[in-house]
């Protein structure tokens, strides 16, 4: 897997150099590009094209942008004890807890994501896959009626928000104990769209792309882009987000059963293996959490996708 991504690394970033000295001849341009290790688990790749004069503010801008993958990880991320979103998961019925803006839109988007979605997409499933993993250890299945037990304490009903311009507009309050948040399917592609607004800061950058885990968001990249861990496919995605969502890097193992990871919100249940679902649109976040919410409603309700944005299925199984 490493070699595979170092030599999408090297074809990509070659593409690139060569595209920028035909767009204009008359200006040397230079495609400075990192990839970071330790971001969320998974591959990083960020760059940018700058005139050679900007080589300076353009490498700042690099930092930058990687810092700001780093930040966000750090709020959301429900594998870091110390996180916003694991505080929130921790704190009790009635406790109410102080966010930061990034973590506050996440929530905020992500409650905009469940109505857009129709519930398809419910980052208040954390509850649901959090017994799902402990039903893995026991190696047993769980039964239809603890499901809708725990569902009952775990949905959006059970948060308060903070009135809007007053003090507590970055405050939530949980009405459970049981309520657990999801990060998966939203929180990267806004981190992502936060680096990609942080490299396009100033006007410098004359392309710019980032990608976490084959999730990407670009400005002005007319080349396809090759989708990372699904060998041979590329999408091309001038400006705007491009996200996969699927079950062949993740499942939970019961009985000898294979089942997705992805939990449908209304019955509890994980998804039918069934697709590779890859979400075009105006910036990462939205492609992400479609790309989920496609997981669950089915290739079927395809149409329910808003103008502008595009999904293509690739069977798994």
């Amino acid at each position: 897997m490493k070699f595979f991504y170092g030599i999408f690394f090297l074809l990509l970033i070659t593409a690139l150099l060569i595209s920028g000295y035909q767009a204009n001849s008359r200006v040397q341009t230079t495609t400075l590009a990192t990839r970071p290790v330790g971001i969320m688990g998974t591959s990083c790749t960020l760059f940018v094209v700058v005139k050679n004069h900007d080589l300076r503010r353009g490498t700042d801008l690099l930092e930058k942008a990687e810092q700001k993958l780093r930040e966000c990880e750090i709020l959301t991320s429900t594998w870091i004890e110390t996180s916003e979103i694991s505080r929130l998961n921790a704190a009790k019925a009635g406790e109410t807890v102080h966010l930061s803006p990034f973590t506050m839109a996440f929530l905020r988007e992500a409650r905009d994501a469940y109505d857009r979605t129709c519930g398809a997409f419910d980052v208040t499933c954390g509850a649901l896959w959090l017994y799902w993993e402990a039903c893995e250890k026991e190696n047993r299945l769980p039964t239809q009626e603890e499901l809708d037990a725990i569902r009952r304490e775990s949905n959006w009903e059970m948060l308060e928000f903070g009135e809007p311009g007053t003090p507590e507009e970055n405050c939530v309050t949980k009405k459970t104990d049981g309520l657990r948040f999801v990060t998966g399917g939203l929180a990267k592609g806004m981190a992502i769209d936060e680096a990609l607004k942080t490299l396009k800061e100033g006007g410098v950058a004359l392309r710019a792309f980032v990608e976490v885990g084959g999730d990407v968001a670009t400005y002005h990249c007319d080349k396809p882009v090759q989708i990372a861990g699904l060998e041979g496919k590329t999408v091309t995605c001038p400006n705007g987000g491009i996200c996969t969502s699927g079950h062949t890097a993740r499942f939970f193992v019961i009985q000898g059963q294979k089942f997705s990871q992805i939990i449908d919100p209304k019955t509890g249940q994980p998804v039918p293996r069934r697709w590779e679902i890859t979400i075009t649109a105006q910036d990462a976040a939205t492609a992400d959490f479609w790309a989920t919410a496609l997981e669950v409603l089915g290739k079927e309700k395809a149409s329910v996708l808003p103008a502008g944005i595009q999904a293509e299925f690739l069977a798994t199984e």
